[in-house]
């Protein structure tokens, strides 16, 4: 009985038992969640909890093996020239989702089939004197979602020629959540019509290209309807890009970082994928960009599920890193419940650590209630959360073995093998 004890004492401070248990203030949906194109494989199941790590998604590439080795979903631009790059990473990581990227409304002139689309003006947005619209960054004519004839020569002459057994489907750009948001980087105003019908004019262009694109193959929106979920019920899931920090804004800038967690949360709810994109330009110092990627990550822990992806940055980012950062790899294993509020912060529990979010201008030191190790692996019983941040901690066992150490100091007569176990892990 006394061993017994013992042992379950020091499980208890390994795990740092304590620590709360709280309900939290969303629901977050069920680590099992799945797209409802169950033909696509999300390298889902997280089995081994130790092992367990997210998604990663990356945007755009000019290396397949740099996809093969770090990441789980890719979009590679333009869809209609990627097909080798698709096709490597296929061959060598199967599970991966390859993804074509297609602006949804936008045409140009130097575009294979402008000819084509030039002669067709019911398919383009006009303004109330009857004139073209383009967008005046990336110099794009605006094209209607309404039209049954850009629909149709979108799927049929745009998308499906490309989609072959190399990609899992196409990344859908710009599908504005109303119009009227980008007024300023447009050459003139839609007219009020079309800006009233804008939204389900969208909707309808995603209704026609989830029934229509190449059978089995999946519609995942970029899309700026953040709040709501109109247009990711309409297909195979969404990028919230920009989410918490984006990957254009200063690393000085702050934003509503729980905001953006319940987005996920309430996008998850949808059992769609959801790639949640984070970055950060480069400015500010590096202990700051590095702050602002732990911030991100730690928000994302927070909301995701199993159809969840996070990415940050991108393969042409300044910092060099390509989209990826060690940090994506640690192991967290599986989250036993939702998040919750608690020391004026916020938290989750995985069975191999915490993640802790501060999305506040305040400071704040936590007690964890146990003992944990940082990610370098120096041990913690509280953390200082600065404002605007973000913190992992993992529970003693875990972090061993992401440190790929075979065995600690036995404590009481019980080493860690015996602890593994018991633990089943």
């Amino acid at each position: 009985m006394a061993c017994a004890l013992i042992l379950l004492l020091f499980i208890s401070i390994l795990l740092g038992v304590g620590a709360n248990s709280q309900s939290g203030l969303l629901n977050v949906p069920d680590d099992s969640v799945q797209s409802k194109s169950s033909s696509q494989s999300l390298n889902g199941g997280f089995g081994d909890n130790m092992s367990v790590t997210i998604k990663k998604g990356l945007v755009r590439t000019g290396d397949a093996n740099w996809v093969i080795s770090h990441f789980d979903l890719v979009e590679l631009d333009p869809l209609m020239w990627s097909e080798a790059m698709a096709a490597a990473i296929k061959a060598a990581k199967p599970e991966a989702i390859v993804l074509g990227y297609l602006d949804s409304i936008g045409a140009k002139v130097t575009d294979s089939d402008w000819a084509t689309i030039n002669a067709n003006e019911s398919w383009f947005v006009h303004t109330s004197g009857g004139a073209r619209i383009t967008h005046t960054i990336f110099n794009f004519y605006l094209m209607d979602p309404a039209s049954s004839g850009w629909r149709s020569h979108y799927i049929s002459q745009r998308v499906n020629p490309y989609m072959t057994a190399s990609f899992n489907g196409l990344f859908a750009d710009d599908v504005w959540n109303q119009v009227s948001s980008y007024l300023d980087v447009l050459s003139g105003s839609p007219t009020a019509a079309k800006i009233a019908s804008w939204h389900n004019d969208m909707k309808g262009f995603l209704t026609y290209a989830n029934a229509n694109i190449t059978s089995g193959k999946l519609v995942l929106a970029n899309s700026d309807e953040w709040d709501t979920n109109d247009y990711i019920v309409l297909v195979d899931g969404q990028m919230l890009e920009s989410f918490i920090h984006a990957e254009w804004t200063s690393t000085l800038s702050v934003s509503d970082g729980l905001t953006w967690v319940n987005r996920l949360v309430s996008k998850c709810g949808t059992g769609k994928i959801v790639w949640a994109h984070s970055g950060t330009a480069y400015d500010g110092t590096s202990e700051q960009r590095a702050a602002m990627l732990k911030f991100c990550y730690a928000g994302f822990l927070l909301g995701f599920n199993d159809a969840s992806f996070w990415g940050f940055n991108s393969w042409g980012g300044d910092d060099g890193a390509k989209g990826y950062y060690s940090l994506m790899d640690t192991a967290l294993g599986l989250a036993t419940g939702s998040y919750y509020a608690e020391q004026n912060v916020y938290m989750r529990n995985f069975t191999g650590g915490r993640a802790l979010f501060n999305p506040s201008a305040n400071t704040y030191v936590i007690n964890l209630g146990g003992v944990y190790k940082l990610l370098d692996g120096t041990p913690v019983s509280s953390v200082t959360m600065y404002a605007y941040s973000g913190e992992i901690v993992l529970n003693t066992i875990t972090w061993a073995k992401v440190m790929g150490v075979s065995s600690l100091a036995k404590v009481s007569g019980v080493n860690i093998e015996d602890v593994e176990s018991i633990m089943g892990v």
